[in-house]
């Protein structure tokens, strides 16, 4: 019962009441029709789909254990490319910055689906990675006052969060158009690679230096230190860790389709099994079955 209820969920879902608590009601539950085969014949889907869920769980956590090691693999080189041996100048943003300010606030329900560009800082750990052209949201730029822009090679942070990652998490706006920036965003501007600096920004030895409270501001963000090579040196590091980066990204996409391939591919062989006429209840035989079948 449990398999072919699960096989009917979406459509449980769709005929939920809406309210303050969404439910459903106990006659639709009473209404819902189930196949019942014979026991035996019940006993035996539910053997075949207990194996083909562990398989699947298993197959999952070991694609999802591999995706983790890629991550943390692309972090290791990341940060030791960025870790500098030889002796590099080391510097705090406040003495690189040309102008540091804060953006204002642009409020969700100034944001719309076109107009001008805008960041909010949300956005800067949900959506942003190292570097973005395009926004997500946009707003009408006559419903903000006190407006804030940023242009290409702003650095953006968020100067607040709900952990440390998020505190000071920061990304650089590549892109062409003038944007809005929302508040509890600083901007950084400045003189040097702006993709550059958000990789070294990015490391574990910039994480290190966050402030652990709810809340930073522009002199804690000003007071942290980076290695700072010679600007044709950090076009050059760019260009390395855009091109692993790349790899990485390819990796990982390969490996969440694989998962949600298998996924799938579960659901599929629950509602075959679950959508059948019963004529003489003899089940396929599953691989396991086939394998035990040949040795003997």
């Amino acid at each position: 019962m449990y398999y072919d209820l699960k096989n009917k969920e979406k459509s449980l879902l769709n005929k939920q009441q809406t309210g303050s608590i969404p439910s459903i009601s106990k006659k639709q539950v009473e209404s819902i029709l189930i196949p019942v085969p014979p026991l035996k014949v019940q006993d035996e889907i539910v053997r075949i789909l207990d194996n083909f869920t562990a398989l699947t769980a298993e197959l999952t956590a070991e694609l999802t254990a591999e995706l983790t090691a890629r991550k943390k693999q692309y972090s290791w080189y990341r940060d030791y490319l960025l870790k500098f041996e030889n002796k590099i100048e080391i510097v705090k943003l406040k003495n690189i910055a040309t102008e540091m300010y804060r953006g204002n606030g642009i409020k969700r329900e100034e944001v719309r689906e076109t107009g001008i560009p805008c960041v909010r800082y949300g956005e800067i750990y949900t959506d942003y990675g190292i570097s973005f052209e395009k926004t997500k949201s946009y707003t009408d730029e006559n419903l903000i006052t006190n407006k804030k822009y940023i242009d290409y090679g702003d650095i953006l942070f968020a100067i607040t969060g709900e952990s440390v990652e998020e505190i000071g998490k920061s990304t650089a706006y590549i892109g062409k158009e003038k944007c809005l920036v929302g508040g509890d965003i600083l901007v950084m501007k400045h003189k040097q690679d702006p993709v550059y600096l958000s990789y070294v920004l990015s490391t574990e030895n910039v994480q290190k230096q966050k402030s652990k409270v709810v809340h930073t501001n522009a002199t804690d963000i000003g007071e942290i230190e980076i290695p700072l090579p010679p600007l044709e040196v950090q076009k050059r590091i760019v260009g390395v860790l855009d091109n692993f980066e790349k790899i990485c990204n390819n990796l990982n996409i390969g490996f969440s389709a694989e998962i949600e391939a298998r996924q799938k591919q579960y659901e599929f062989y629950r509602n075959f099994l679950l959508t059948f006429k019963i004529e003489n209840c003899t089940l396929p035989k599953t691989r396991q079955d086939k394998t035990r079948q040949d040795k003997t």
